[in-house]
């Protein structure tokens, strides 16, 4: 961590507190960890800057993201997103970047290779590359990332040749050849002009990345 959270002095009035219920049951907590091992840790209690908050460190120290991408001849550079349902995001399927979570002794790479698996299917993983720049942090307000040591989340870009993909409504997809068959999701990952991407998409992590890859490929 960048920082140790401390007890919520007492003398701190009741309207700089956070109001923490268990179970249904309000109880006035100076300091709270949560921990799972796969995710990470929540700590509520004392920030440096005298006020209480909580924050949140990432098992592995953040996660990992994958941005597909298409250098057309003609026309703006396509990205890939894939429509999923994000219940933190509303109620309908929203337009994200591929990723999760880093799983327990996995490296970002391996985390990556997996979460690209799951979500899209691709068969090469190694034709993704990691973006250049710091790995991002998804909340500077509430992740514990320091971007120095290699925490945060690592984006990773995957180029698709244009004769990968073909027309599908006002998108592109993958042809049938380019996948593994069988992944759930796979025929959700739909590629859009770059510009019409950053419009579509409420997904920060997803700007981070539209943004990351502009600087790499121009």
């Amino acid at each position: 961590m960048l920082f140790k959270m401390v007890p919520i002095p007492d003398a701190v009035p009741d309207d700089r507190r956070w109001n923490v219920f268990i179970d249904g049951v309000e109880h006035r907590s100076s300091i709270i960890e949560i921990e799972n091992l796969k995710y990470g840790v929540v700590t509520y209690g004392q920030r440096p800057e005298g006020y209480p908050s909580w924050v949140f460190a990432q098992q592995g120290g953040g996660g990992v993201i994958t941005l597909p991408y298409v250098i057309p001849v003609d026309g703006e550079i396509l990205v890939g997103l894939i429509k999923e349902k994000r219940a933190n995001m509303g109620e309908e399927p929203v337009w994200c970047v591929i990723g999760g979570f880093v799983d327990p002794n996995e490296t970002h790479r391996e985390a990556q290779a997996r979460e690209l698996a799951e979500e899209a299917g691709f068969l090469e993983v190694m034709r993704s590359v990691e973006m250049p720049g710091l790995p991002i942090n998804a909340n500077r307000a509430f992740f514990v990332a320091d971007s120095a040591k290699g925490e945060g989340d690592h984006a990773f870009m995957y180029r698709i040749s244009e004769g990968e993909l073909e027309a599908d409504g006002d998108s592109f997809k993958l042809k049938d050849a380019a996948l593994f068959p069988g992944f759930k999701k796979a025929s959700e990952l739909r590629f859009f002009p770059w510009r019409k991407a950053v419009q579509i998409t409420a997904d920060g992590l997803a700007l981070a990345a539209l943004a990351k890859l502009k600087v790499a490929v121009g």
